[in-house]
């Protein structure tokens, strides 16, 4: 696992920009992508043609930026929170990511 970009967290950088949005706009919108996550997980449960899935929920959805950046999670399987941000960097450190355009989805199935 050496080629996998190191993630941590250094405390002498600041780790986001600051933008200017109101607590409320940040609220509703932070509320429609937990939504869109459960959603996204509710549609893999349902087409599912394994019953594990189907009957354990033992999944993981998210919304990712171009970055690899968590947005938001499904609340399925606990052990899958935290796993998916890793998931996402290690697709995006062996991809091109000028290949990808807006609206692509990745799908990883690896333990």
């Amino acid at each position: 696992m050496a080629d996998l970009p190191e993630v941590g967290i250094n405390p002498g950088k600041p780790t986001r920009k600051r933008v200017g949005v109101d607590p409320i706009t940040l609220r509703v919108l932070g509320g429609a992508f937990d939504a869109i996550a459960q959603e996204m997980a509710g549609v893999l449960f349902r087409m599912s043609y394994s019953s594990i899935i189907r009957e354990s929920e033992d999944l993981g959805a998210g919304l990712f930026d171009a970055e690899g950046r968590e947005l938001c999670e499904s609340e399925s399987t606990p052990m899958h929170i935290g796993s998916l941000p890793w998931y996402i960097r290690g697709f995006l450190h062996r991809v091109d990511k000028n290949e990808l355009k807006e609206g692509d989805i990745i799908i990883h199935n690896h333990p």
